[in-house]
């Protein structure tokens, strides 16, 4: 694939637009500008046939401003997310469909973001081999807003080494400069990504292929999972030359920024974070080795999303709110199945228990309607369920108590 010919006419092929078509219908997601939902694209091709690649190959297409919105970071900040409309939509899969099949084969064994058949899963394997190889000295990299950062002039002129059809590199840089719609403003970007549009990944994996390229030149172990980016080393000293050199590699040659407040430089240790994943020696079958865990901040994150969904005020019902803790708590479980401990899941699903019952209780309201809800749920100790639903106690407390009789959830 490395030279396969990229062209306006392969890009919007049958095929390729149908599986553009496929993947966006599967990705559902909300309206952009326009309003138009997922469900209504079909019928609007049919209603318009071959509106679209007539467009396209005129030139005269032009994309919807991008209806910008917000979701709630870890560390409490807000992350802006781009919506396309979806018939743009289409249009960006399409173009990463085919960026992906000319440069995936192409990019680093140390790439593991936005690949296919690559995982989160696989980079943290890869880390964990690294550290037992005695690699134990780390470069944690924190590449400043890098969404934001990417130098548009950069990137085309990067794309242009390997797309030589100038109409695709005159539609990617459309995408680049489409207007987005932030509230009642209109912002024109003269730099970054957007996040959330279906190009963007690809063209991220694109800019920090070179920075991937860089450190296998100079023999360096790492693993990247998107902007996340880790270096291993054998020695402190070795770690700070590597992270010098390489800084002014990143920040001269790739135009952006390293958030030096951020970056951690030194031997590996429990605040190193990677994925969500902590990495600690421990004793196995009489061998001591590095293995991944679940780093302290992830558990945080964790009982905070926790209590998000198990508010006492339950506007879902109880039974729905319960569904859903399960189905969030097996996607973390599949997802931290690396580092997961028998010890994390009893904690935290007897704290779940705990806060499934102060529901119950903040439900239950009268004393009397405790007492005989208690009494349906525990026959045998009319006394403790008459004592457990009088408490003074507040509902936290009287929660625990109330484990005497509430036995399952």
């Amino acid at each position: 694939n490395y030279n396969r010919m990229i062209t306006l006419e392969s890009i919007f092929s049958k095929e390729n637009l149908k599986q553009a078509l496929n993947q966006v219908i599967r990705n559902k997601g909300a309206p952009g500008i326009d309003g138009m939902t997922v469900d209504e694209i079909i019928p609007w091709i049919y209603a318009h046939p071959n509106q679209l690649t007539n467009e396209i190959m005129s030139e005269s297409y032009r994309f919807s401003p991008i209806r910008r919105v917000y979701t709630p970071k870890a560390d409490g900040k807000q992350r802006p997310l781009g919506i396309p409309s979806v018939i743009d939509r289409v249009v960006q899969q399409a173009i990463a469909i085919a960026l992906n099949e000319m440069y995936d084969s192409s990019f680093s064994n140390g790439s593991y973001g936005f690949r296919p058949s690559r995982s989160a899963h696989d980079a943290v394997k890869t880390a964990t081999a690294f550290l037992n190889m005695g690699y134990t000295y780390v470069i944690d990299l924190d590449l400043k807003s890098f969404f934001d950062m990417v130098n548009h002039e950069f990137l085309l002129q990067v794309l242009s080494n390997r797309i030589k059809d100038k109409r695709v590199l005159k539609l990617i840089n459309k995408i680049l400069k489409t207007e987005i719609i932030d509230g009642m403003e209109l912002i024109k970007p003269s730099k970054g990504l957007t996040q959330g549009a279906p190009c963007s990944p690809v063209l991220a994996n694109i800019i920090l292929d070179l920075l991937d390229k860089e450190l296998e030149k100079r023999g360096h172990k790492f693993c990247r999972y998107a902007d996340d980016v880790i270096i291993f080393c054998k020695s402190q000293r070795a770690a700070e030359r590597t992270y010098e050199s390489i800084s002014m590699f990143i920040e001269k040659k790739l135009h952006l920024i390293i958030n030096k407040e951020k970056t951690k430089v030194g031997h590996i240790n429990s605040t190193m974070k990677f994925l969500g994943f902590g990495f600690a020696k421990l004793k196995v079958n009489g061998n001591r080795s590095y293995r991944p865990i679940v780093h302290k901040k992830a558990k945080k994150d964790l009982r905070n999303d926790l209590r998000k969904i198990l508010n006492k005020k339950c506007p879902k019902g109880i039974e729905r709110t319960k569904e859903i803790t399960n189905e969030f708590l097996m996607g973390w479980a599949h997802y931290f199945a690396l580092g997961i401990t028998i010890s994390n899941m009893t904690k935290t699903e007897s704290w779940i228990r705990h806060k499934i019952r102060a529901i119950y209780l903040k439900a239950w309201k009268r004393n009397s309607t405790k007492d005989e809800n208690f009494r349906k749920l525990n026959t045998n100790s009319t006394n403790i369920c008459h004592t457990v639903a009088n408490s003074s106690l507040g509902i936290w407390a009287k929660a625990k108590l109330a484990n005497r009789i509430i036995t399952k959830d």
